[in-house]
């Protein structure tokens, strides 16, 4: 996907699909929750934000192996996770 083409909506969705894996593999998981201090009654409210997806996605785009996993499991490019993770932080210009 071209870094121009990713909206704020297509974002959140990606974000989302990656909580969907994140969930799959306890130990990926349970990794993310003790690297973040949250409990998983805290990820729930975390992930109602655009701020905490784009930590979740922050999670994958910082290690190159869940970052691979992630993109596999979604059938994606690793560029487009990282697009995404750009357009919910705030750092990339985005469709509106």
């Amino acid at each position: 996907m071209l870094k121009n083409m990713m909206t704020q909506d297509r974002a959140e969705l990606l974000a989302l699909r990656a909580v969907e894996h994140l969930m799959l593999e306890d130990a990926r998981r349970d990794r993310f929750l003790a690297l973040t201090g949250l409990d998983e009654a805290a990820l729930k409210e975390t992930i109602a934000c655009r701020e905490g997806l784009a930590g979740l996605l922050d999670f994958y785009v910082g290690f190159e192996p869940d970052l691979l996993s992630l993109a596999d499991y979604l059938c994606l490019p690793a560029d487009d996770i990282t697009t995404a993770w750009e357009v919910l932080a705030g750092t990339q210009r985005h469709w509106t």
